[in-house]
């Protein structure tokens, strides 16, 4: 995507969140700590990867370093 605007940007990337919100919506619950192997993600292990990565590129930049 090429970023042309704020306005165009903040829809991109609300766009991006409701997509990654119907998917961890359709997880289910019992399934949610499920790995396929013992060294690999679960889906709860991912949900809070995207959610630490969001959180730690927004105070980077919010503090004026790259992400």
């Amino acid at each position: 995507m090429e970023v042309t605007s704020i306005a165009a940007f903040v829809a991109y990337w609300q766009r991006i969140h409701e997509r990654t919100a119907r998917v961890i919506g359709v997880i289910p619950a019992d399934r949610f700590e499920w790995r396929p192997a013992a060294d690999t993600f679960s889906f709860a292990d991912l949900v809070r990867h995207l959610a630490a990565i969001e959180r730690f590129m927004f105070v980077e930049n919010v503090c004026g370093r790259g992400s």
